[in-house]
């Protein structure tokens, strides 16, 4: 088998193949630069978020951007679980009040003396509303 040599290429060629070679380790430098960068940032979102104790550091056994997050998603789930309950307090609420209405209707249309009702208090349970009240002291009967 044999060898063939080449000329080399021209001088211009050459040159343009050094300018794109520069210019891809600027944009590698560059690129690089970045990564750390937001490596950084990263980092400190995580730690903001928990102390080193707590999320660890980086090694090939531990993530501390992932544990970080793990401490904030249930966080997050904390916070829609305490909206939901403030829904379903409201609801319960306009509930209330419903049942309150139909029960007093009721008495009446069956010819019973109006209950004696109590104004409607936040998180008071139904049965202490719909409770018959002793006139002498506006206290619960048993």
């Amino acid at each position: 088998m044999s060898t063939q040599i080449t000329d080399p290429p021209p001088a211009a060629e050459l040159e343009a193949l050094r300018a794109r070679v520069a210019k891809l380790d600027r944009s590698e430098t560059a690129l690089i630069g970045e990564r750390d960068h937001m490596h950084d940032v990263a980092d400190k979102l995580a730690y903001a978020i928990a102390p080193i104790e707590v999320i660890g550091e980086h090694s090939s056994a531990n993530d501390p951007w992932q544990n970080a997050l793990d401490i904030v998603t249930p966080a997050a789930e904390v916070d829609r679980l305490r909206a939901r309950v403030a829904e379903l307090e409201a609801e319960r609420q306009t509930t209330n009040a419903a049942l309150l209405d139909v029960t007093v209707a009721l008495r009446a249309a069956e010819g019973e003396a109006p209950m004696q009702v109590i104004p409607v208090v936040e998180n008071v349970p139904i049965p202490v509303l719909l409770t018959e009240m002793d006139d002498s002291d506006r206290s619960v009967k048993p």
